[in-house]
């Protein structure tokens, strides 16, 4: 290596050593326990309250309470008894119509239906006899 390598070597060597001790410089006193923000001086915060104000009064109409409405019943409706229908039982009536139809349905029937051509004229004669028709 030439000489003027050596000389520019040494001096770039130097700034750098110097650039590192005023970098690891302690103004603030890191090695004392103290911090940085102690050291700067702030005026304190000054906090502004506003003057008290009292409410303003306001007068107002008392309020109006209005009873409520009285209840009122319909009365109760009224029911007619429900219509009964009465017929007249009319048994002389059912007896001769039974007799009647018996006569006329065995008149009519012949052999085995002879017997329900009777029981027949009987039960429609007594209904028509009756009236229940």
């Amino acid at each position: 290596m030439t000489a003027t390598k050596k000389i520019a070597l040494a001096l770039i060597a130097a700034a750098s050593l110097g650039a590192a001790t005023t970098a690891s410089a302690d103004p603030y006193g890191y090695r004392h326990g103290h911090r940085h923000w102690h050291h700067r001086h702030y005026a304190a915060p000054v906090v502004v309250y506003p003057a008290y104000v009292a409410p303003r009064v306001v007068y107002a109409p008392p309020p109006v309470y209005y009873p409520a409405p009285p209840v009122v019943y319909a009365p109760a409706p009224v029911y007619a008894p429900a219509p009964v229908v009465v017929s007249p039982r009319n048994t002389a009536g059912a007896v001769v119509g039974s007799v009647a139809g018996a006569v006329i349905g065995n008149q009519l029937g012949h052999g085995n239906g002879r017997v329900v051509s009777t029981a027949a004229g009987a039960a429609i004669g007594g209904i028509l006899g009756a009236g229940a028709y």
